[in-house]
């Protein structure tokens, strides 16, 4: 095979590769590194070492809050927490917390939550976050919890209570 026509069949190949290497140091080496020394809104634990129990607030100037727990994302929204402010419903932009089996972010009012359950998290007894009332379901079953409520059953009357 003369010089020319191997020229030919490799210079293609060797355009395709530079250009992937190029891609590839464009968008960075991998996944992109997870923010780390995140602190909870409500306690000042780390947030970071349990993060299948992250719960954050997304306000509406872009900021977020960040909480280890449902329980303390709780106690920050109803001015228990030692910060000890309500937050204004016009600040909020959106309340995530993390599901407990599939450990996807959801908006807060959509979980269910069981109470009472063998599931400790970072701060104890916890509030846990399920996708659908037949998960919840299930979970108190399975992990002998006392109750199942939604959001707006979760008030300052109710958190002393646990």
């Amino acid at each position: 095979m003369s010089f020319l026509r191997r020229l030919r069949l490799l210079l293609p190949l060797s355009v395709v590769a530079v250009i992937a290497i190029v891609l590839v140091s464009a968008c960075g080496s991998g996944p992109p590194q997870q923010q780390t020394g995140r602190r909870c809104a409500a306690c000042g634990m780390d947030v970071d070492g349990e993060p299948e129990w992250i719960a954050r607030i997304d306000y509406t100037d872009g900021s977020s809050d960040f909480f280890d727990g449902p329980k303390c994302l709780f106690k920050s929204i109803h001015g228990m927490s030692k910060q000890k402010r309500r937050l204004p419903q016009s600040e909020v932009a959106t309340i995530y917390v993390t599901t407990y089996y599939d450990q996807v972010s959801i908006p807060a009012q959509r979980a269910t939550y069981v109470y009472g359950s063998d599931v400790l998290g970072p701060m104890g007894r916890e509030l846990v976050p399920l996708a659908s009332r037949a998960e919840a379901e299930e979970f108190l079953r399975d992990h002998h919890g006392r109750g199942i409520v939604r959001f707006d059953e979760i008030t300052p009357e109710f958190l002393r209570s646990m």
